[in-house]
């Protein structure tokens, strides 16, 4: 089972600074390792559940998409960074997004981080494990998508009838070593009802890996279960790729 995505940077203009490709460094260039497609998401969906097509004419069931393959590329540098995702061999006519983690572990094993705006359902008062793979330019509308999902996420793409995409996302954070700046989301409202965790907050989260605890450092999803894009919330998403940094 092979897979492939790659994630590439050009230029970024961020507050009237622009960054060019010539200061971009390559942090990242190999492979965006394949998950296990019996893996359960912490919604509840898998890929040898959930991405299943009964009209297709797979060789076997559950099909785990034998061919798919992954590579990837992170630039980054002046505080910046981009990605561009293509896959090749994935499932046909699919919509997929990408993820980052923001929760980890301390060496003595308790939890840290997390989403500051989104709470897990039925968890209010503590945030999700992770956040769409988004400028933060980008996060009041991801935040409308929490309650309207959309199909078209900046953070994804859908996949054609041999199931190859692409995307590329501009990001105002690095990757390795970075944070996500909630601090800059513009018109932040504390008040606002689609802020589904108790006392959302406006503050930079680290992004985690494997010196973390954390099972992932950026991952991508599938959404054969609705074809919808659920903004910073997860929603119903089955994993292909996890890539993590040490």
């Amino acid at each position: 089972m092979k897979t492939m995505v790659t994630i590439a940077l050009s230029l970024i203009v961020f507050g009237g600074d622009a960054i060019a490709d010539e200061q971009m460094q390559t942090v990242y260039e190999g492979e965006f390792p394949r998950l296990d497609f019996n893996t359960v998401m912490p919604t509840g969906q898998s890929v040898a559940v959930d991405c299943q097509d009964d009209a297709a004419n797979h060789p076997y069931r559950p099909y785990d998409w034998p061919e798919a393959s992954a590579n990837l590329i992170i630039w980054q540098g002046g505080g910046a960074s981009k990605v561009e995702v293509e896959v090749t061999g994935a499932k046909p006519n699919t919509l997929y997004t990408m993820w980052v983690r923001l929760r980890g572990e301390d060496s003595s094993g308790n939890a840290f981080g997390g989403n500051p705006l989104i709470g897990l359902p039925g968890k209010p008062d503590i945030g999700i494990p992770g956040n769409a793979l988004v400028p933060t330019s980008y996060m009041p509308r991801a935040l409308d998508a929490v309650h309207e999902p959309v199909t078209d996420p900046i953070h994804g793409f859908w996949s054609d009838a041999v199931g190859s995409g692409n995307v590329t996302i501009e990001l105002d954070y690095p990757i390795i070593g970075g944070a996500l700046p909630f601090h800059r989301f513009a018109g932040f409202d504390p008040d606002d009802p689609k802020l589904t965790k108790t006392n959302p907050r406006a503050i930079p989260v680290a992004i985690v890996g494997e010196s973390n605890g954390a099972p992932f450092t950026l991952r991508l999803a599938s959404h054969c279960k609705d074809g919808k894009s659920h903004g910073l919330a997860p929603g119903p998403h089955e994993g292909w790729f996890d890539w993590k940094m040490p």
